[in-house]
């Protein structure tokens, strides 16, 4: 499954029975039983009596004015479509209940281009009225894929670039329809900023053929849904993550941004900040996949190049605010988390002048649900 098992794998997050130790005065065929005492959470992480991490409020943000549109994006890393619709789909249908999305975007989805057609017709069925695009791995079986579902009719997908290192401007503009994009407040918004105007699988030929991430192109903004390269094993991939990936990626959002606003949700499968990761202070956490500091450092090189971890941005201080817990170790329970999942925004999207405006984003980790990640979502507001 995941390489970041290795950073939970301590006494203190096994879900292990007690210790016993043999108490002489009873006899020594006599065993007492020895709670463990739970270690102290590193810094930055408050813990409480039975050893768990404390999550401090994140309230929500009130609705949006009747006088406003709004949009609102949910994205869910499943670990699997296959096990989500059969054991766990229930889950799915009361998030998309509460949130009610726009756009639905589900990561990790895991399934070949073979398996593809059956599984929108069950979505279909669960969901109807929304229209889905799947992005499969062809790596590998079993492995990676996104997939979005959009309210309304989507138009067929295009592929990403032809396998160069960076898609030039040329090639990004000319399949985004420059003659219908807008750079001001005046434009977009009067057309109709929530038109779907295209979607593209992929960003270029590596990317494809790792499933990894669909741009859908909006009449006045670009939403990404990504799946960015765990760094495996060893680090086996950190240097392809950082010195390629990651580099072609933020060069391919920084293109997007130069036409229109860009929100990007997805596992980034980086925890950014110290109060990102429940121990941070463990020693092996600067050598685990998704907690180096070459992955940490790159990922502030993204929001350096213009966008806002929109979460963060509406609550800095908060703690104990994961998206993603092991599974194997049983850490969800006790909050012992990482948070590897985001929604990035454009910085314009938080200028007061701006005709569409990040309102609110949040967490969907209100219960100990399905799977080793929770959904994240984000509503924007329309002047």
């Amino acid at each position: 499954r995941r390489p970041f098992v290795q950073a939970w794998r301590d006494d203190s997050c096994d879900a292990m029975p007690p210790r016993k130790r043999k108490n002489k005065a009873e006899g020594e065929g006599h065993e007492e039983e020895v709670e463990k005492k739970p270690k102290v959470v590193e810094k930055g992480q408050d813990v409480d009596e039975r050893g768990c991490v404390v999550r401090e409020a994140t309230p929500r943000a009130g609705p949006v004015p009747e006088d406003r549109r709004s949009w609102t994006g949910l994205f869910w890393n499943v670990n699997g479509m296959r096990a989500l619709m059969r054991d766990k789909k229930k889950d799915l249908m009361k998030h998309v209940e509460d949130c009610d999305p726009d756009l639905l975007c589900l990561i990790e989805h895991k399934l070949q281009e073979k398996d593809v057609d059956g599984m929108l017709q069950q979505m279909n069925n669960e969901l109807p009225g929304y229209a889905g695009c799947f992005t499969c791995s062809q790596e590998k079986k079993g492995y990676s894929g996104v997939a979005v579902f959009v309210k309304g009719k989507l138009p067929a997908p295009s592929a990403g670039s032809n396998g160069k290192k960076a898609a030039t401007s040329k090639k990004i503009q000319s399949f985004f329809r420059p003659s219908q994009q807008t750079d001001g407040k005046d434009s977009g918004v009067e057309r109709d900023a929530l038109k779907v105007l295209s979607v593209r699988c992929g960003m270029n030929k590596t990317v494809d053929k790792e499933g990894r991430m669909i741009t859908i192109e909006y009449e006045g903004f670009y939403v990404v849904n990504v799946y960015v390269p765990n760094s495996g094993d060893g680090l086996k991939r950190l240097d392809y993550r950082i010195h390629e990936w990651d580099k072609d990626f933020r060069e391919y959002l920084m293109e997007l941004q130069r036409s229109k606003p860009v929100v990007v949700g997805g596992d980034f499968n980086v925890a950014h900040l110290d109060k990102d990761i429940w121990n941070v202070e463990a020693k092996h956490i600067p050598k685990s996949a998704g907690t180096t500091p070459e992955e940490r450092q790159s990922f502030t090189e993204l929001l350096d190049s213009g966008f806002v971890d929109t979460f963060r941005h509406r609550h800095p201080g908060a703690s104990g605010c994961f998206t993603y817990w092991s599974v194997r170790a049983n850490n969800r329970p006790r909050n012992r988390g990482l948070r590897l999942d985001y929604w990035l925004a454009s910085s314009s999207l938080y200028s007061s002048d701006s005709p569409i405006q990040v309102h609110d984003s949040w967490h969907c980790d209100q219960d100990n649900g399905y799977g080793d990640h929770c959904p994240l979502a984000i509503t924007l507001a329309f002047l």
